[in-house]
Protein backbone atom coordinates (compact mmCIF):
# COMPACT_ATOMS: atom_id res chain seq x y z
CA UNK A 1 0.00 0.00 0.00
CA UNK A 2 1.10 3.43 -1.03
CA UNK A 3 0.83 6.56 0.64
CA UNK A 4 -0.27 9.97 -1.27
CA UNK A 5 -1.31 13.30 0.80
CA UNK A 6 -3.56 16.26 -0.27
CA UNK A 7 -2.42 19.93 0.53
CA UNK A 8 -5.37 21.29 2.39
CA UNK A 9 -8.28 23.15 0.64
CA UNK A 10 -7.58 26.42 3.14
CA UNK A 11 -4.54 28.29 3.49
CA UNK A 12 -2.90 26.88 6.71
CA UNK A 13 0.11 29.03 7.75
CA UNK A 14 2.24 26.21 9.00
CA UNK A 15 1.04 24.03 6.12
CA UNK A 16 4.55 24.03 3.95
CA UNK A 17 6.10 23.77 6.99
CA UNK A 18 4.03 20.33 7.84
CA UNK A 19 4.47 19.51 4.28
CA UNK A 20 8.18 19.77 3.89
CA UNK A 21 8.73 17.39 7.44
CA UNK A 22 6.43 15.05 5.70
CA UNK A 23 8.57 15.04 2.78
CA UNK A 24 11.75 14.61 4.98
CA UNK A 25 10.57 11.50 6.31
CA UNK A 26 9.31 9.41 3.34
CA UNK A 27 6.71 11.24 1.70
CA UNK A 28 6.98 10.51 -2.23
CA UNK A 29 3.66 12.68 -3.34
CA UNK A 30 1.52 15.34 -2.56
CA UNK A 31 -0.90 16.70 -4.50
CA UNK A 32 -1.10 20.46 -4.23
CA UNK A 33 -4.73 21.14 -4.74
CA UNK A 34 -6.00 24.75 -3.96
CA UNK A 35 -9.19 25.40 -5.61
CA UNK A 36 -9.93 29.15 -4.03
CA UNK A 37 -5.74 29.67 -4.84
CA UNK A 38 -4.26 32.25 -7.21
CA UNK A 39 -1.43 31.97 -9.20
CA UNK A 40 0.11 34.21 -6.63
CA UNK A 41 -0.91 32.33 -3.92
CA UNK A 42 0.38 29.25 -5.19
CA UNK A 43 3.98 30.35 -6.69
CA UNK A 44 4.17 31.37 -2.93
CA UNK A 45 3.61 28.10 -1.58
CA UNK A 46 6.11 26.00 -3.45
CA UNK A 47 8.56 28.82 -2.64
CA UNK A 48 8.57 28.07 0.82
CA UNK A 49 9.14 24.41 -0.31
CA UNK A 50 12.98 23.46 -0.72
CA UNK A 51 13.40 23.09 -4.62
CA UNK A 52 14.96 18.96 -3.85
CA UNK A 53 11.41 18.24 -3.29
CA UNK A 54 9.50 19.95 -5.78
CA UNK A 55 9.77 16.70 -7.74
CA UNK A 56 7.21 15.30 -5.39
CA UNK A 57 4.57 17.22 -5.93
CA UNK A 58 1.62 17.28 -8.98
CA UNK A 59 -0.61 20.27 -9.17
CA UNK A 60 -4.10 20.27 -9.75
CA UNK A 61 -4.77 24.10 -11.25
CA UNK A 62 -1.91 26.58 -13.50
CA UNK A 63 -0.50 24.13 -14.84
CA UNK A 64 2.05 25.95 -16.07
CA UNK A 65 3.93 25.54 -12.88
CA UNK A 66 4.46 22.13 -13.14
CA UNK A 67 7.36 23.34 -15.85
CA UNK A 68 8.27 26.45 -13.95
CA UNK A 69 9.50 24.72 -10.65
CA UNK A 70 10.28 20.91 -12.30
CA UNK A 71 7.15 19.55 -10.32
CA UNK A 72 6.52 16.07 -10.81
CA UNK A 73 3.21 16.11 -12.41
CA UNK A 74 -0.18 17.43 -12.78
CA UNK A 75 -3.45 16.46 -12.44
CA UNK A 76 -6.16 16.81 -14.98
CA UNK A 77 -9.76 17.72 -13.39
CA UNK A 78 -12.48 17.00 -15.17
CA UNK A 79 -12.92 20.80 -16.94
CA UNK A 80 -9.22 20.20 -18.00
CA UNK A 81 -10.30 17.43 -19.47
CA UNK A 82 -13.66 18.41 -21.29
CA UNK A 83 -11.84 21.58 -22.36
CA UNK A 84 -8.28 21.51 -22.85
CA UNK A 85 -7.22 17.82 -23.57
CA UNK A 86 -10.43 16.40 -24.75
CA UNK A 87 -8.90 15.12 -27.62
CA UNK A 88 -5.82 13.53 -28.75
CA UNK A 89 -4.62 16.36 -30.52
CA UNK A 90 -4.56 18.89 -27.68
CA UNK A 91 -3.67 15.93 -25.38
CA UNK A 92 0.31 15.51 -27.91
CA UNK A 93 0.30 19.36 -27.87
CA UNK A 94 0.42 18.90 -23.85
CA UNK A 95 3.16 15.99 -24.23
CA UNK A 96 4.82 18.07 -26.61
CA UNK A 97 5.13 21.10 -23.85
CA UNK A 98 5.44 19.63 -21.20
CA UNK A 99 7.30 16.03 -21.97
CA UNK A 100 7.04 12.65 -19.96
CA UNK A 101 5.56 14.38 -16.80
CA UNK A 102 3.34 12.33 -14.90
CA UNK A 103 -0.75 12.65 -15.43
CA UNK A 104 -3.05 11.76 -12.89
CA UNK A 105 -6.93 11.84 -12.89
CA UNK A 106 -9.76 11.69 -10.91
CA UNK A 107 -12.82 8.82 -11.42
CA UNK A 108 -16.44 8.76 -9.80
CA UNK A 109 -18.10 6.05 -11.33
CA UNK A 110 -15.78 2.46 -11.69
CA UNK A 111 -16.38 2.17 -15.28
CA UNK A 112 -13.78 5.41 -15.89
CA UNK A 113 -11.03 3.50 -14.12
CA UNK A 114 -11.24 1.89 -18.32
CA UNK A 115 -10.65 4.91 -19.86
CA UNK A 116 -7.69 6.08 -21.64
CA UNK A 117 -5.68 4.23 -19.15
CA UNK A 118 -2.55 5.10 -21.86
CA UNK A 119 -1.99 8.77 -20.35
CA UNK A 120 -2.70 8.63 -16.60
CA UNK A 121 0.31 7.34 -13.97
CA UNK A 122 -2.36 6.31 -11.60
CA UNK A 123 -6.03 7.52 -10.78
CA UNK A 124 -8.07 8.68 -7.84
CA UNK A 125 -11.56 6.23 -7.46
CA UNK A 126 -13.73 8.81 -5.39
CA UNK A 127 -15.30 9.06 -2.68
CA UNK A 128 -14.82 5.89 -1.43
CA UNK A 129 -16.62 6.32 2.13
CA UNK A 130 -17.91 9.96 3.86
CA UNK A 131 -15.37 12.34 3.39
CA UNK A 132 -13.78 14.08 6.64
CA UNK A 133 -13.34 17.38 4.69
CA UNK A 134 -16.42 17.76 3.16
CA UNK A 135 -18.90 15.74 5.14
CA UNK A 136 -22.25 15.66 2.57
CA UNK A 137 -19.77 13.59 0.32
CA UNK A 138 -20.30 10.24 0.72
CA UNK A 139 -19.25 6.93 -0.71
CA UNK A 140 -20.74 5.61 -3.98
CA UNK A 141 -19.34 1.98 -4.70
CA UNK A 142 -20.13 -1.36 -4.25
CA UNK A 143 -17.31 -3.16 -2.76
CA UNK A 144 -18.17 -6.40 -5.13
CA UNK A 145 -17.68 -4.06 -8.28
CA UNK A 146 -14.85 -2.28 -7.09
CA UNK A 147 -12.67 -5.39 -6.42
CA UNK A 148 -13.68 -7.07 -9.70
CA UNK A 149 -12.51 -3.13 -11.53
CA UNK A 150 -9.40 -3.35 -9.64
CA UNK A 151 -8.66 -6.79 -11.03
CA UNK A 152 -9.03 -6.02 -14.83
CA UNK A 153 -8.10 -2.25 -15.01
CA UNK A 154 -4.50 -1.55 -16.03
CA UNK A 155 -4.59 1.93 -14.31
CA UNK A 156 -2.87 1.86 -10.65
CA UNK A 157 -6.00 3.25 -8.91
CA UNK A 158 -5.61 5.00 -5.08
CA UNK A 159 -8.92 5.13 -2.80
CA UNK A 160 -10.09 9.16 -2.11
CA UNK A 161 -12.47 10.34 0.24
CA UNK A 162 -12.90 9.37 3.66
CA UNK A 163 -9.64 7.74 3.93
CA UNK A 164 -7.84 7.02 7.08
CA UNK A 165 -6.04 4.38 9.06
CA UNK A 166 -9.06 2.23 10.07
CA UNK A 167 -9.44 1.79 6.18
CA UNK A 168 -6.31 0.50 5.02
CA UNK A 169 -7.39 -3.07 5.56
CA UNK A 170 -9.86 -2.71 3.49
CA UNK A 171 -8.28 -0.97 0.57
CA UNK A 172 -5.59 -3.44 0.83
CA UNK A 173 -8.10 -6.32 0.61
CA UNK A 174 -10.24 -4.71 -2.37
CA UNK A 175 -6.76 -4.35 -4.60
CA UNK A 176 -5.97 -0.39 -4.44
CA UNK A 177 -2.69 0.62 -5.15
CA UNK A 178 -2.62 2.81 -2.12
CA UNK A 179 -4.69 5.18 -0.20
CA UNK A 180 -4.84 9.09 -0.51
CA UNK A 181 -5.43 11.24 2.54
CA UNK A 182 -6.92 14.30 3.01
CA UNK A 183 -9.10 14.66 5.74
CA UNK A 184 -7.74 12.38 8.13
CA UNK A 185 -4.27 14.71 7.62
CA UNK A 186 -5.55 18.60 8.02
CA UNK A 187 -9.27 18.00 10.00
CA UNK A 188 -8.16 15.97 12.92
CA UNK A 189 -6.86 16.74 16.46
CA UNK A 190 -3.48 15.80 15.77
CA UNK A 191 -0.45 17.99 14.36
CA UNK A 192 -0.81 17.20 10.59
CA UNK A 193 3.21 15.83 10.30
CA UNK A 194 1.97 13.09 13.56
CA UNK A 195 -1.22 12.39 11.69
CA UNK A 196 1.19 11.10 8.72
CA UNK A 197 3.45 9.44 10.83
CA UNK A 198 1.06 7.52 12.02
CA UNK A 199 -0.47 6.73 8.60
CA UNK A 200 2.63 5.83 7.56
CA UNK A 201 3.18 3.02 10.99
CA UNK A 202 -0.26 1.97 10.34
CA UNK A 203 0.43 0.82 6.71
CA UNK A 204 3.79 -0.67 7.90
CA UNK A 205 2.09 -2.89 10.22
CA UNK A 206 -0.50 -3.60 7.53
CA UNK A 207 2.43 -4.52 5.68
CA UNK A 208 4.29 -7.01 8.52
CA UNK A 209 0.70 -8.29 8.98
CA UNK A 210 0.45 -9.98 5.27
CA UNK A 211 4.00 -10.87 5.27
CA UNK A 212 3.43 -12.95 8.40
CA UNK A 213 0.08 -14.44 6.23
CA UNK A 214 1.52 -15.41 3.50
Amino acid sequence: MKLIVFSSHSNIHSEPKQVVRMFEHGLETLHLRKPNSSLKDLVEYLKLIPSEYHNRIVIHSHHKLAKKFNLKGVHFSKVHREKSYNTKLKYLSFRLRFGNILITRSCHKIYKLQENIDRYAYVFLSPMFETISKKSHSGLFNERHIKKALATTKNKVYALGGIDESKFKDLYDLGFEGAALLGAIWNTDKEPFNAYLSAVEAIKDLEREQTLVY
